[in-house]
């Protein structure tokens, strides 16, 4: 029922105006304090999406860098494949144009685009992916130069330092990425913290919507979208920035791919190599052991001498690829510094008394008894270092002189090598430690050598806790190196107070015997002819009974024939790659069927993983081709019962 307004209402306000007012006034201030705030904050996240995008595209284009940088380092690799220089050298050139290109657009950016306190930092970082890239290109082109030539193992050789020069590469594109995603990280850190510095005007804003629901709800529906939109477009953002991560990853994994295909490349030559070189050394040995002639014995002499030198190249080359991939391991045991000594002198005064040469040991002060260390490595310094004083010095002499630094934790030993030798210029000596070079290329010519020595030193030097320098070099004067080595703690260690006394003098080396293998039955599995004969040869030599299977299959079967006989062989020497079945193979089976006779590997494969592998496959014993006769019939009568010949 309406009621009739009284007249005394006439022309008042309605009640409450007043509120009325104020609450006009509180919308018009909420509305723009939202539209301020909505303002701000859209403000605040375009830009962040803007900046996050601007960085994700140039992370990109260094991925992309990256994936060319692959590009260019195909060829270097692809050769050994396809043979084709002018192929890949045209691969080579189009490539390294391509990244030169983005190289070039990606400095553009940098220098017209980012802050200048990152553009300096993100210049110094594309000039060295530019520098390593140019050397890299420069070992491939190498490489090609060498195929041309038909050089391939000294080709195969470089490949190792153009992957090194390419994983540099790869790592400073990788710490330019590193760079951008530190920065978005930065930035987007930065945006967030300028939008939680709105939240005052937020609690503004949210007391107003109490008494203006609508209207705040309306903008607060406005914001939130907005607020929505801004976090959807940042976990996009996350996700690509995980995907250039991933990118990144699997070029890690396909760089250390390519340094597998490098080891195996290696162990696969040196095995190429070894077994030829089996045969030629072995029966050198027995021509010399039948020829009377004079030039005859120097010609035997000449293919022996270069035959182990060629297996020393071969030994160098395996030492420095397993220093490079960190795969180099060495002991620390309870060792004679002294004895190292002597054992080196015994074997280094020969060389120098052949070339008239004076050789001193040396010891400045006392020196433990016994260090921490690894006595192989060390003495493996020793040698090649006083080689090379003793080959490069042509009058006057050689020192070694030996001195302890006992300084508590930092203990060391110091071994330094003088002579009197050409010497070196200080030019000269930045290129020593550098693998495959000397310090003038006429030392090669007129010296030999392949530049490894030195840099496999250094290496088991710094494994050993120290490392090698050069005090001192004056061309036509001579050279001083010192190698130093980390001793362990020498709490409670017996001090040698006369070191020179422990030395004794040199005695002939005593030529080495076979062990008689008289009456033993061994079993030869090897499918080379050559060396069958030979080994055959030097078996029967020393007495022993030997039967010859020319695959792993026909060893398997007569073993266990042999053994269901009840006569066993004595010992079976196993070559581990052979046609049927291989000796890993054939040795796995033979433990698999009960059989637990002695057998040795015998095997051109010398890297520690293959004697690991043949261990693993059930072989008792390992020995690495060319064979050495007395350690060989040694290892073979090591654990073996000798029988009659009627036996």
């Amino acid at each position: 029922m309406h009621t009739p307004t009284s007249t005394n209402d006439v022309g008042k306000k309605p009640h409450g105006y007043l509120l009325y007012y104020a609450l006009t006034a509180v919308n018009v201030v909420t509305v723009v304090a939202s539209l301020t705030l909505s303002h701000m904050l859209m403000s605040t996240f375009t830009e962040s999406v803007a900046e996050g995008a601007e960085w994700a595209d140039r992370l990109g284009a260094y991925t992309e860098i990256n994936t060319l940088a692959q590009q260019v380092n195909a060829p270097g690799n692809d050769i050994f494949d396809s043979k084709d220089t002018q192929l890949e050298a045209a691969r080579l050139a189009e490539a390294h144009v391509a990244f030169d290109v983005a190289i070039e657009e990606a400095r553009a950016d940098i220098t017209a685009n980012i802050a200048p306190q990152f553009k300096r930092e993100f210049l110094k970082e594309l000039d060295e992916i530019d520098a390593g890239m140019h050397e890299m290109v420069a070992e491939a082109t190498h490489i090609f130069r060498l195929f041309e030539t038909g050089q391939y193992e000294k080709a195969g050789s470089r490949m190792a330092t153009m992957d090194r020069k390419y994983a540099i590469v790869t790592i400073e594109i990788s710490h330019i990425s590193e760079v951008v995603r530190t920065i978005q990280a930065k930035a987007f850190e930065e945006h967030l913290a300028h939008a939680a510095s709105f939240r005052r005007l937020e609690y503004l804003i949210g007391g107003m919507i109490v008494l203006m629901v609508a209207g705040v709800g309306f903008y607060g529906q406005k914001m939130q979208q907005s607020m929505t939109a801004m976090l959807t477009r940042s976990r996009q953002l996350q996700a690509a920035l995980q995907d250039t991560v991933g990118n990144l990853e699997r070029a890690q994994t396909e760089a250390n791919a390519a340094n597998k295909a490098k080891s195996d490349f290696l162990a696969n030559m040196s095995h190429e190599i070894r077994t030829p070189m089996t045969a030629i050394l072995g029966f050198a040995e027995n021509i010399a052991e039948n020829v009377t002639s004079e030039e005859d014995i120097e010609n035997i002499a000449t293919i022996q001498r270069n035959g182990k030198y060629l297996l020393t190249i071969i030994n160098d080359i395996l030492d420095i690829s397993k220093i490079e991939a960190d795969k180099m391991t060495v002991e620390h045991v309870d060792c004679d510094p002294a004895e190292i000594v002597e054992s080196v002198r015994s074997l280094m005064a020969d060389q120098a008394r052949d070339k008239n040469l004076g050789f001193d040991v040396e010891f400045e002060g006392d020196i433990p008894v016994t260090i921490q260390s690894d006595p192989t490595r060390l003495r493996q310094i020793l040698i090649n270092l006083l080689g090379n004083a003793i080959k490069f010095t042509e009058k006057g002499g050689v020192r070694l002189i030996t001195r302890c630094i006992n300084e508590g934790n930092n203990s060391r030993m110091e071994f330094d090598i003088a002579d009197t030798g050409v010497g070196m210029t200080e030019a000269q000596t930045f290129k020593l430690f550098k693998p495959f070079t000397q310090a003038d290329e006429s030392t090669t010519r007129k010296f030999g050598g392949t530049g490894l020595g030195l840099t496999i030193s250094k290496g088991f030097a710094e494994l050993l806790g120290g490392d090698i320098t050069i005090v001192e070099s004056e061309e036509g004067v001579g050279t001083r190196f010192r190698t130093v080595i980390a001793t362990g703690s020498l709490d409670g260690v017996k001090i040698n107070t006369e070191p020179a006394s422990s030395i004794e003098a040199a005695k002939p080396i005593k030529t080495s015997t076979q062990t008689d293998l008289t009456g033993l039955r061994i079993l030869l599995a090897e499918d080379g002819p050559d060396n069958q004969r030979l080994i055959t040869f030097v078996l029967k030599k020393a007495g022993a009974i030997v039967t010859l299977a020319e695959n792993g299959k026909i060893a398997f079967d007569l073993a266990l024939a042999a053994q269901a006989e009840g006569k066993p062989f004595d010992c079976i020497l196993m070559d581990m790659q052979m046609p049927v079945m291989s000796g890993f193979e054939a040795t796995a089976a033979l433990r698999d069927a009960g059989y637990t006779g002695r057998i040795i590997a015998l095997t051109a494969s010398a890297m520690p993983r293959d004697r690991k592998r043949c261990l693993d496959a059930g072989c008792d014993e390992f020995a690495t081709k060319p064979i050495d006769r007395p350690v060989l019939t040694a290892l073979v009568a090591r654990g073996s019962q000798p029988r009659t010949a009627a036996a």
